[in-house]
């Protein structure tokens, strides 16, 4: 794979003339992004003072057990912790698909596809189920090794770092599929694509500076991943051909 042809084929895809333009669509993406991340901390924020009514509660009962009393609790506390963790939990399942759904563009993209635009951010609720428990696999193995001796979890991140677009490829297969397969075309590939992954280190750098955060990302979010899906696609024969004609250092912008 050549880095230098992966990321100025990106380029021009992001320059390229199109309706909705990447850009906006980009733009609406890391708005909702930025709208159920937030949903999320404020949630986190109730869920502690959940944790706090849970714990009045507990010393409570354990009082009312001691002077031999009757204790009236008025909500369940499995009913507080249960409400609680589901609106915590579905803004990140969102935030999951709507990922989902902006990979989804972005391989249209790549490929030409006709009729992409701001509601293809929301096709990844089409692969809802297996996406959801495919992430959730990904994670579990990645944190598992990482646990144990963290290189295993940094060679798992990128053994199944293709499952997500083989998902949208071939979405009648297994997630236990998607994680084999990933793992099989990235047998011998887990290198060159890690030097990819640092090859953004100076975005990735740009977008921590507060004042620019959101501005950087307008550029950087399908730079990257416009390089990574065509990187995809060199590894399995799909959408544009990337000539390889040696590993060359393109620098980090």
């Amino acid at each position: 794979m050549v880095r230098y042809k992966l990321k100025l084929l990106a380029k021009g895809l992001i320059l390229a003339p199109r309706r909705p333009h990447l850009v906006f669509v980009t733009l609406l993406y890391i708005i909702i992004s930025a709208s159920l991340l937030m949903i999320v901390v404020h949630l986190s924020e109730i869920g502690r003072f959940q944790m706090e009514i849970l714990q009045q509660m507990n010393t409570a009962a354990i009082e009312a057990l001691r002077y031999g009393t009757a204790l009236q609790i008025p909500i369940p506390e499995l009913q507080v912790t249960a409400v609680g963790m589901f609106f915590f939990v579905v803004p990140f399942l969102f935030m999951w698909m709507i990922d989902l759904g902006y990979l989804y563009y972005a391989r249209g993209v790549t490929r030409g596809e006709e009729g992409l635009g701001y509601r293809s951010l929301f096709e990844g609720f089409n692969y809802f189920l297996k996406g959801i428990l495919l992430r959730l696999l990904s994670y579990l193995i990645f944190f598992v090794g990482f646990a144990l001796f963290v290189v295993p979890g940094i060679i798992a991140m990128m053994a199944f770092s293709q499952a997500d677009l083989l998902l949208l490829d071939h979405p009648d297969k297994s997630v236990f599929w998607h994680l084999k397969e990933s793992a099989r075309i990235m047998q011998g590939h887990k290198w060159e694509y890690l030097v990819l992954r640092l090859s953004f280190i100076g975005w990735v750098l740009l977008v921590q500076v507060p004042f620019l955060h959101y501005a950087v990302r307008v550029w950087y979010t399908p730079y990257s991943t416009l390089t990574f899906v065509n990187y995809y696609h060199s590894l399995t024969g799909q959408g544009p051909k990337v000539p390889k004609d040696g590993w060359q250092k393109p620098g980090m912008f």
